[in-house]
């Protein structure tokens, strides 16, 4: 996975995906930007949403967000 250098999460006009990864469990979600940005803004950077996210598996306020290269349809 291509790994993007994004900031807030209306860079690269949100046209890629986060991979989040509990730094507990090591749980991985990969989602797109908008769910995230409907609930902290646009102008959120990715560092302040990874410290208002909670593990779906253990719950731990622990993630790490990385932007990736948007999945191709393999339609």
């Amino acid at each position: 996975m291509q790994q993007l250098k994004v900031i807030r999460l209306d860079d690269e006009f949100a046209a890629y995906q986060l991979r989040i990864t509990c730094r507990q469990c090591r749980h991985v979600r990969v989602t797109d930007p908008h769910p995230i940005a409907q609930l902290l803004g646009w102008k959120t950077t990715l560092a302040d949403a990874a410290l208002r996210l909670r593990c779906s598996r253990c719950q731990a306020k622990n993630t790490e967000l990385i932007a990736i290269v948007k999945s191709k349809s393999r339609g």
